[in-house]
């Protein structure tokens, strides 16, 4: 049985905030749902190769998924989270002293990574949750690589056809191509490339 957190949440509370206040619960709450996902993904044939980022990544649970179903061809795989309650949940995992494993604290916002440095990234269950998506798609646009994958998901919420129409007219001016879409459990998955 799942455990509902209630919590007065003013207008100036961000989703950080609230990961920040929640984060020790994450995994027992979300866990079983989020590694679905990522069966999902990769059935898609989405394996993660190179350099990898995870844009909030949370306590981890894609990169322990990929770890525990001997997923992990990657070279690097980065680890970005804005929560440092997140954070300090993913840092006590013993897999994250795998030396390919880099945790940072940080935000999608203004990536800490040089230009065209990620084969593959990741944004699973984050979208919703930025303030300024088309400064977060430029920041992706400049750290991918030419031919590298983009892997972002969107809640199905109220509003949703107006939701995908505005996330598709972003991407499409910051120059990527959809290249695949599906939905599952509630969620749509976007895989994007740079335009030629």
């Amino acid at each position: 049985m799942r455990e509902e957190v209630f919590l007065t949440i003013s207008n100036n509370v961000t989703p950080v905030d609230l990961y920040n206040i929640t984060y020790k619960s994450y995994d027992k709450l979300y866990r079983e749902e989020q590694y679905s996902k990522y069966e999902y993904i990769i059935r898609k044939g989405i394996i993660p190769r190179g350099l990898v980022l995870d844009i909030g990544c949370g306590t981890g649970l894609l990169v322990e998924f990929l770890i525990n179903n001997k997923i992990d061809s990657f070279k690097q795989y980065i680890c970005l989270e804005p929560s440092h309650g997140m954070i300090s949940v993913l840092i006590k995992k013993t897999f994250t002293r795998d030396p390919r494993i880099i945790v940072i604290q940080g935000y999608a916002e203004q990536l800490p990574f040089p230009p065209q440095s990620f084969d593959v990234i990741y944004m699973i269950t984050v979208w919703d949750n930025l303030t300024q998506k088309s400064k977060v798609i430029e920041e992706v646009k400049r750290v991918i690589k030419r031919n590298g994958h983009i892997i972002i998901s969107l809640l199905a919420r109220h509003g949703l056809e107006h939701s995908i129409r505005h996330f598709i007219k972003i991407v499409n001016e910051k120059g990527f191509t959809v290249i695949d879409k599906g939905d599952y459990r509630g969620e749509h998955f976007f895989q994007l490339v740079l335009k030629n």
